[in-house]
């Protein structure tokens, strides 16, 4: 197992043959076309995948308006999963 901080990293890797990975189709697409990645049919895929997300601020400086409905709406996302 490898991690990387960049989907775009993940996709050379595989490209150069050094694993495979779950990636969103949408940035894959291009590859899928030309060919340079293939995607297999996955009997164990039926569902989505979730992605972790991060919400961080300086402590001493409260969040504004938007940084305040982004947290709401982060929270309310984590608590429907």
């Amino acid at each position: 197992m490898w991690w990387v901080e960049s989907q775009w990293v993940i996709i050379e890797l595989v490209q150069r043959n050094f694993g495979w990975a779950l990636v969103p189709e949408h940035i894959i697409v291009d590859a899928l076309k030309d060919g340079s990645l293939v995607s297999p049919k996955l009997d164990f895929d039926k569902h989505s995948w979730p992605v972790a997300v991060e919400l961080i601020w300086h402590k001493e400086k409260p969040l504004g308006k938007a940084g305040t409905w982004l947290k709401k709406a982060v929270i309310a996302l984590d608590q429907q999963a």
